[in-house]
């Protein structure tokens, strides 16, 4: 219950402000070019601003409950596989225009890492695996 209202109250902190504004410069501003650049603002913020809250959750210390909290504190290599991804190739014409496409397989290496966590205030320490993949 404590996240939900921690979230209600980052939309309403940051996100209320930025929707307040655009409205006002919105119904006072002329018809056109202006409002749409100013809503094209406006989205934008608000994008930016949800983006920064969910990151926050996504390192919530699960001990202390505090809000970007946990700390990348170590990296290691625990793994690689080879594989394959589907690269998307263009078909080019005489004149070099693109008359078409298709997906080629092209080699991949999935690189496994081991990442330990640690709680900037309470000192909680956590490991997870995260799997990447990189085109060779």
């Amino acid at each position: 219950m404590n996240e939900l209202i921690a979230l209600l109250f980052a939309i309403v902190y940051f996100g209320g402000p930025a929707v307040a504004w655009g409205y006002y410069w919105y119904t006072h501003l002329s018809e056109g070019e202006n409002r749409q650049v100013l809503f094209w603002i406006v989205l934008i913020v608000m994008e930016i601003t949800l983006f920064i809250i969910l990151k926050s959750f996504s390192r919530k210390c699960p001990k202390c409950g505090k809000l970007n909290a946990l700390k990348e504190i170590d990296r290691s290599n625990i793994g690689r596989s080879r594989t394959t991804i589907d690269e998307m190739k263009n078909i080019y014409n005489s004149k070099g225009e693109i008359v078409g496409s298709y997906d080629a397989p092209v080699p991949a290496t999935i690189y496994t890492d081991k990442v330990h966590y640690q709680c900037r205030f309470c000192g909680f320490e956590k490991e997870q695996e995260k799997s990447y993949t990189r085109k060779d």
